[in-house]
């Protein structure tokens, strides 16, 4: 039985060694699709990111699109706006807007020729005058404070006005 094993043994250490040359290999080819597999997750998850940055880019992009048509469309809005007070400008300033608006809604009419009065008006005697209202003024400005008051003023005024 010894030989019987001795020879069994060789031949069970060959297998053995075989079997260890083969699995080996299969050892570096696990590491190698090991290596695949991780090489091909790390690209897939870089594609992913890739995508989503390219999606967020395409969202930003389109909001900062959609603001920018609501600016536009409040820049209309103003222009328009700003082309009707345009022409409601003109339309106060022209002069006949403002007679027909004075005759319909305030009531005036141009004087009738039996209600005007002329006055004739000597030069000189306006001139003499204006200079002694500015002489009475200058006077009261150097004097100190106003001690007649404003009435007793506005009616010496008037009074100077009437003596032209």
């Amino acid at each position: 039985m010894e030989v019987v094993r001795k020879d069994y043994l060789p031949h069970v250490t060959e297998e053995k060694q075989h079997n260890h040359q083969i699995k080996r290999p299969k050892k570096q080819k696990k590491n190698k699709f090991r290596l695949l597999k991780v090489a091909t997750a790390c690209s897939i998850s870089c594609l992913l990111m890739l995508g989503l940055v390219v999606v967020v880019g395409y969202a930003s992009t389109t909001e900062l699109k959609h603001e920018i048509l609501s600016l536009n469309k409040q820049l209309e809005e103003v222009e328009a706006n700003r082309d009707k007070l345009k022409v409601e400008l003109e339309k106060l300033s022209k002069s006949r807007w403002i007679e027909a608006e004075a005759e319909g809604r305030l009531g005036m009419v141009y004087p009738l020729p039996e209600n005007t009065y002329y006055f004739s008006v000597n030069s000189t005697k306006v001139s003499l005058l204006t200079n002694e209202l500015n002489n009475n003024m200058n006077d009261k400005e150097s004097t100190g404070p106003d001690k007649d008051g404003f009435l007793s003023r506005t009616i010496s005024k008037f009074v100077a006005l009437l003596n032209i």
